[in-house]
């Protein structure tokens, strides 16, 4: 038996475009969480355990309504986008631009209604609601709203593997951020200066993001804003898979926001905050790693999937495979540092996320099995089963937990229903497994 090369076996991965791609997603994932941990920290210790619950029944609130204007056009559009960029068909990119672009109008228009009503449904949804809560949702929402057109520049700047240029500019968007919303936050403008501070960033943003798109098309044989306006391209084709997508992502991103939005509504602000806080740090193993090797599946297995069936089944496998591993090893890890690192930097003030956390964390392993989950359901135009599965699991979902406030504890009952998601979703990868292994 030859004898094991750790340094061959490294060297071997590094020479795989797909590695080094999702290594370099991998680094600025690191610093933009990095500098998210900070900006957490900061508004935690600056707006006090009160102020943050109310940061945090903002984002539940804002999130959750926000969700029902994500037409699906992000997710479809990059699955589209890699297919015509293989091709080096440049009508066919311009009407995927197109058809991003003209949905993300629409959910402009829906974000804009939202914050105009947004004082009468803080009213309605919260007893004792004050103006700094009214003020601040309608921010929130301006915030999303202007954010909305920048997924149509990082889907073009992943398909044409551009992946070093996408890390610095997703950080610098973090980090510009985290400047102007701690700048408001020092001169006194609370929860609703961290959204304005949020929103001048995204404008900002945008002005960068069209100023690097026109200097890459040329290059890389992109249409340009003019022509992305002006295509003919029907969007039937992508409208109806788009769709789909859509209602299943829709439905996920009610995970968890929606039980963030349902604690909101029974709980104190401050068991909201913790709540949240809780979730972030134990996300932040899942968050490190899972979110950009599932990004360049969506890219890179349908150019697999080319090769054959047989070739498709081997990636998979070894993606579950090396995700399960490496996430279990952050995993592990974070139990040790995570709690001492919380306190030291949030203070004992906000000691009751620990346990809460540390169960998240352990809940969140699973997560590794749905790695290639959503760009299968896609590639075998299936989308319709998971966002099925979907709306059948998620009202149950909310059921059981406005059920589990009654008995349990609000974060005793928020941490069972993450893991009941969590076990219940494994469905999906039989059904996948099934899929591949008699798809012809």
């Amino acid at each position: 038996m030859a004898p094991i090369r750790p340094i061959a076996i490294i060297d071997g991965l590094l020479r795989r475009r797909f590695v080094r791609d999702v290594l370099t997603l991998q680094s600025g994932s690191v610093l933009q969480h990095g500098i998210s941990f900070v900006k957490s920290v900061l508004f935690a210790r600056l707006l006090g355990l009160e102020g943050f619950g109310l940061y945090a029944v903002v984002l539940a609130f804002t999130g959750t309504v926000a969700i029902a204007t994500n037409f699906g056009q992000n997710q479809a559009a990059l699955t589209f986008l890699a297919e015509e960029h293989s091709k080096k068909n440049r009508d066919g990119i311009a009407g995927v631009l197109r058809y991003q672009f003209t949905l993300s109008l629409i959910a402009v228009i829906l974000l804009a209604l939202c914050a105009w009503f947004a004082p009468a449904a803080t009213s309605v949804l919260y007893a004792n609601t004050n103006s700094t809560l009214a003020v601040a949702s309608q921010l929130g929402f301006l915030y999303l709203l202007s954010g909305s057109f920048d997924s149509i520049f990082t889907n073009v700047l992943q398909t044409i593997r551009s992946i070093r240029l996408l890390t610095i500019l997703e950080n610098v968007n973090t980090l510009l951020q985290l400047i102007f919303a701690s700048v408001f936050l020092f001169f006194g403008k609370g929860v609703a200066g961290i959204f304005l501070g949020f929103t001048i960033s995204n404008a900002l943003m945008l002005c960068i993001y069209l100023v690097v798109y026109h200097r890459l098309k040329s290059a890389h044989h992109l249409p340009s804003i003019q022509d992305i306006l002006r295509s003919k391209t029907p969007m039937r084709t992508y409208l109806k898979q788009g769709l789909w997508i859509a209602l299943d992502k829709n439905i996920g991103n009610l995970y968890p926001k929606s039980f963030f939005f349902v604690l909101s509504l029974v709980a104190a602000p401050a068991t909201v905050g913790i709540a949240q806080l809780a979730f972030k740090i134990g996300n932040l193993p899942l968050a490190l790693f899972f979110p950009h090797v599932s990004r360049m599946c969506m890219s890179v297995l349908p150019s697999i999937r080319n090769e054959g069936l047989a070739k498709l089944r081997q990636a998979c496998a070894q993606l579950v495979k090396h995700a399960l591993f490496f996430h279990a090893l952050i995993s592990f890890g974070s139990l040790i540092v995570l709690p001492f690192l919380a306190i030291a930097l949030y203070g004992y003030e906000y000691a009751a996320m620990i346990n809460p956390m540390l169960w998240i964390i352990l809940i969140h392993i699973f997560a590794a099995l749905n790695v290639a989950n959503s760009p299968l359901f896609r590639m075998f135009h299936k989308a319709h089963i998971p966002a099925t599965f979907g709306m059948i699991k998620i009202p149950l979902e909310l059921l059981l937990f406005f059920y589990g406030l009654q008995i349990f504890e609000p974060l005793n009952a928020f941490v069972l229903i993450l893991l009941f998601d969590r076990v219940v979703s494994l469905w999906l990868n039989g059904y996948l497994y099934y899929l591949l292994k008699l798809t012809r």
